[in-house]
């Protein structure tokens, strides 16, 4: 007997699209085939719909205080905007710490809170703020206690240096872990920023030109040649957004270095630097800036290519009034980000499937398994298998709707997706073996979300051997 039976859907399995059932029991998947609705207690129909893993977003900003103001998210509105959008579990990008503070003490202060206020399941990674004795001591340790995987920046007041993050690389390498990193040449944007605002060039417009596509690339190309030189050292390129970067992750790769992993995300190929130049232009400042359509395109060969592996949200939500407040006199003080943990499932489904640019399976990957094999949380995320967790989207691929200028279940007031249209909605979210949302109504409840342990299996990431 089944507690959960999905009945008639279009499954994408690991290698695979059949029609068939999906039997739940215990909070995990027992069962792949046809079976009788009588051999469960609730049954779903979910004929002519596709179902899919519950989404995994490796790259999100919950709660995240930049010392002078908040997120309009915390993880309460944040996961139930998950939720809503068919994704069962996030990776958080945690925050800078006061001066000194060590990776160890920025994941206690996440885990505190975060703690009960989850709609869907959760981890950390955790960040790098300096370079010193925890690169040995402290990211073993963590690697081994469930957090693989760290992030550096190379902009902002907490950069690593060249010798900083090579000695990071290095040991999260040797500890079994992976490193994710901001790409952008500080100098470069600081140069720039400072001479437009010397000549009072302060509108939203300047914020795209201030970060140039050659700033993340030039950073790109640099980062790589340190994994190179710390013996191949997993690394994991947030927020890729420029054709030039692509291009340099592709001649690395060319050239033999390997365990090079790269993300993407739904603003980078859908929303271009024009929007800049709207009323409400200061609403899209973000870090990487909005790009040109030729980068859009290289985007979407990317990832069609396998070149890049995963596409993530940055989901980052401020108020219209924290952006106007903070940086309508000048850009370059307004909170770079915008929100996307809601729209990225149907978002990728509408503009990758149904118009060619990915198969369904390129869609399941990207968006689901590819995540989860890079962070250690494959197959027990990202997979409809045996065994499994039962986490599980139901989309409806016949419903068409547009996104509207408030949408959504978050904190946030402005969304930056509007007036797109959408070729899909999300009919059922299922995680652990529990229906969370159907047809527009959350059914979870906050502290329905686990946090997860993970464990980096290198034989599992996508399409590279190690």
């Amino acid at each position: 007997m089944f507690d959960l039976l999905i009945q008639n859907g279009i499954l994408s399995l690991p290698g695979e699209i059949i029609c068939q059932d999906l039997g739940i029991r215990r909070g995990k998947i027992a069962a792949i085939g046809r079976f009788d609705e009588k051999d469960a207690e609730t049954v779903v129909n979910a004929y002519g719909k596709v179902v899919l893993p519950g989404g995994v977003d490796a790259h999100t900003h919950m709660d995240l205080d930049l010392g002078f103001v908040r997120t309009a998210d915390d993880f309460g509105s944040g996961t139930k905007a998950a939720l809503a959008g068919g994704v069962t579990t996030i990776i958080d990008h945690i925050a800078f710490g006061l001066p000194g503070s060590d990776p160890g003490s920025r994941l206690a202060h996440y885990r505190r809170i975060s703690q009960g206020k989850c709609y869907v399941d959760y981890s950390f990674h955790g960040v790098l703020q300096h370079g010193d004795a925890h690169m040995e001591e402290e990211l073993p340790r963590l690697i081994r206690e469930g957090y693989p995987s760290f992030k550096a920046y190379t902009t902002y007041d907490h950069r690593l240096d060249k010798e900083e993050l090579a000695a990071a690389l290095d040991s999260i390498r040797r500890a079994g872990g992976i490193t994710a990193v901001h790409c952008e040449d500080h100098e470069q944007i600081q140069r720039l920023r400072d001479g437009f605002g010397e000549s009072g060039l302060t509108a939203p417009f300047y914020h795209a030109l201030s970060r140039p596509p050659q700033s993340e690339s030039q950073a790109v190309e640099k980062v790589l040649a340190l994994a190179r030189q710390a013996g191949d050292a997993p690394v994991y390129l947030v927020h890729i957004s420029a054709a030039p970067s692509v291009a340099a992750i592709q001649n690395a790769r060319r050239a033999g270095q390997k365990n090079i992993f790269a993300e993407t995300c739904p603003q980078y190929l859908l929303l271009d630097r024009s929007l800049y130049l709207r009323p409400e232009g200061l609403n899209y400042i973000m870090a990487p800036p909005l790009r040109q359509p030729e980068d859009q395109q290289a985007l979407w060969r990317a990832l069609a290519a396998g070149d890049i592996q995963a596409v993530a949200t940055d989901h980052c939500a401020f108020t219209r009034e924290q952006k106007k407040r903070l940086g309508e006199k000048d850009f370059r003080n307004c909170p770079g980000g915008v929100g996307g943990v809601e729209e990225r499932m149907r978002l990728l489904y509408t503009y990758g499937v149904q118009q060619k640019r990915l198969t369904l399976e390129q869609y399941t990957d990207v968006c689901c398994a590819n995540p989860a094999r890079l962070f250690g949380l494959y197959p027990q995320k990202g997979a409809l298998q045996i065994d499994s967790d039962a986490d599980v989207l139901i989309l409806d691929v016949n419903a068409k709707s547009r996104i509207g200028e408030k949408d959504g279940h978050g904190a946030g007031d402005f969304n930056a997706y509007q007036g797109l249209q959408l070729g899909c909605a999300v009919d059922t979210v299922i995680l652990g073996g529990r229906i969370a949302y159907r047809q527009g109504e959350i059914l979870a409840a906050p502290g329905w979300g686990r946090e997860c342990k993970r464990h980096c299996r290198p034989d599992l990431w996508p399409g590279r051997s190690v």
